[in-house]
């Protein structure tokens, strides 16, 4: 989904970046395609609602986390918080399902931002 790709572009910028990664429903963040060969990506089982052990045993010794909001329960979010994860970045593109990141707390991460495109060399008349 257009969420879930954004979500995996802001991962894939985290710096340090990430060794272990945590998706429900990986497929739609686009696994390799953005998120590279380097990182460990887990599959977390998808359930309605999620279940918060499940989640644990896939978040834990995970650097970032990944999720659709609508299954982010206050059990889930308990889950996490207990795990030493903070929300970091939402994620809503057009019709499809909100993504949220959360990144575990040690060590802080930042995002790198993409240089600005040089300036057009052309000369102007």
């Amino acid at each position: 989904s257009q969420s879930a790709v954004a979500a995996a572009r802001y991962i894939a910028a985290l710096r340090p970046a990430p060794r272990v990664i945590a998706l429900e429903q990986g497929w739609a963040y686009g696994l390799r395609i953005y998120l590279g060969n380097g990182p460990a990506i887990r599959e977390i089982p998808v359930s309605r609602p999620l279940d918060p052990e499940t989640l644990r045993r896939h978040a834990s010794g995970a650097d970032a986390v990944a999720l659709y909001s609508k299954d982010a329960s206050p059990d889930v979010r308990q889950t996490l918080a207990q795990l030493g994860f903070r929300e970091a970045a939402r994620f809503k593109r057009d019709t499809s399902k909100e993504s949220v990141v959360y990144l575990s707390g040690s060590p802080p991460r930042t995002f790198k931002r993409r240089a600005a495109p040089p300036p057009d060399t052309a000369a102007a008349d």
